[in-house]
């Protein structure tokens, strides 16, 4: 399978049409993608930037190595893994959120998103 296709799959996993995937990935990485870069991804047009390529590995909860197709398994992630993303992630939240140039809207939809989708 070619990155293109393991990064649409997955996209649809999400029952995300481009346009919504692309807003919504730009609203909480902080990227400008549009619904035609995501069309470039999928039909193996254009390849993501290294950053970004770590943050859709975030994003949909995969390896990079998944995504790049060096491997089958979708969570190759070590406890040493999960560990370092754990802190990189509240770091991320934490430098995030105390910026006082976020709005406190922004903020709301960031605390509401992370609720409903993440709460055990």
């Amino acid at each position: 399978m070619t990155f293109g296709e393991k990064f649409k799959g997955l996209r649809l996993e999400k029952k995300l049409n481009q346009q919504e995937m692309a807003d919504e990935f730009n609203k909480l990485y902080g990227y400008t993608f549009t619904k035609a870069s995501i069309s470039q991804y999928e039909h193996d047009k254009r390849m993501p930037e290294i950053e970004a390529l770590k943050d859709f590995g975030l994003y949909f909860n995969v390896s990079v190595d998944y995504l790049l197709g060096k491997s089958n398994d979708r969570n190759k992630f070590t406890d040493n893994d999960k560990v370092q993303l754990k802190k990189d992630l509240l770091n991320f939240i934490n430098g995030y959120l105390g910026n006082n140039k976020v709005s406190k809207d922004i903020k709301d939809d960031i605390f509401n998103y992370l609720s409903k989708n993440y709460r055990d």
